[in-house]
């Protein structure tokens, strides 16, 4: 029986929130166009869409409202670093 490690359970929905980041700043105009795509392109540790997504764990697991939740806190996020 092997363990199911936590990379395992949440890689394939932070590809997911990552795809959303790339889209939801891929359409950006004006002056913070090139701010918001660098930032998001920039990767990191993207430590709090990852906690929302392990959160989820504890009720009904992740979902479209989960995934965006995840998405609306590293938009935030990257926000306050510019």
């Amino acid at each position: 029986m092997s363990e199911t490690t936590l990379d395992d359970l949440l890689a394939p929905e932070m590809e997911r929130v990552e795809e959303m980041l790339r889209a939801a700043t891929g359409h950006v105009e004006g002056q913070i166009a090139a701010p918001a795509s660098h930032l998001a392109e920039a990767g990191g540790k993207r430590l709090r869409p990852m906690l929302a997504l392990l959160g989820a764990q504890l009720g009904t697991g992740v979902n479209e409202e989960v995934r965006q939740a995840a998405v609306a806190v590293e938009l935030t996020h990257l926000a306050t670093l510019y």
